[in-house]
């Protein structure tokens, strides 16, 4: 007899856009793509809510999970069985679904208050990062809901790359030392800068310092 996995959860679908036009390549061991700025006019990040009709919550919160996502983890009381623990956002579930891969879907056991997430969709050859798409950002509020995040292979050049890895940062300011401006500036324009800095120049300090600063997580998929 099949068996049919049911847990106790809720499934959200969140999405909010930053766009990103420029493309870099990144020594895996120094995460950074992304796009355009200039030393000292470094862009605000912009994201849009989830409209009300976004979130899927069921009534009594059992929920079949998604056939797309029953091969991973997922924790039914929002306590236990989160299968990857970091630094920057705690312990997680994370899944990239089997019929999109354009699907991500997360689960995090300590939501930020009042604060996005955001992942970026990469590609991972020859130890070398490729940012592929624009960071989509959610907004997560329980431990028990698994949110699921539709991101985009919208990078110019690297629209056909397969999706192997994110990377996932809060949007929350942070202060980098040199040679980055002496001032609080948000996690995923830092990134941006440093990746343009590195793809415009070949200056690589800009992206050094945002690695050193350990304000993001590198979640590579399974093959």
């Amino acid at each position: 007899m099949k068996t049919i996995l049911f847990i106790v959860l809720a499934i959200a679908l969140v999405s909010c856009v930053e766009t990103r036009n420029r493309r870099a390549t990144i020594d895996s061991k120094s995460i950074n793509p992304i796009s355009e700025s200039t030393r000292n006019d470094i862009p605000p990040a912009i994201s849009t809510p989830p409209s009300s009709g976004d979130e899927l919550l069921i009534d009594g919160g059992t929920l079949k999970v998604p056939e797309e996502i029953a091969h991973c983890s997922w924790s039914s009381d929002g306590e236990r069985n989160f299968k990857t623990t970091t630094t920057h956002l705690g312990e997680y579930n994370i899944c990239q679904g089997k019929n999109n891969e354009l699907d991500i879907y997360v689960q995090l056991k300590t939501p930020p208050p009042n604060i996005q997430t955001c992942m970026i969709p990469v590609y991972d050859t020859d130890n070398k990062v490729i940012y592929i798409g624009e960071p989509r950002c959610f907004h997560a509020t329980d431990p028990k809901t698994v949110y699921k995040v539709t991101v985009l292979k919208n990078r110019s050049g690297y629209s056909s790359f397969d999706i192997t890895g994110v990377l996932i940062m809060l949007d929350v300011p942070y202060y980098f030392s040199s040679p980055y401006p002496q001032q609080p500036i948000m996690l995923p324009d830092a990134y941006i800068h440093c990746a343009n800095w590195l793809d415009r120049y070949g200056d690589s300090s800009y992206c050094q310092v945002f690695d050193e600063a350990q304000q993001f997580v590198y979640h590579k998929f399974q093959d």
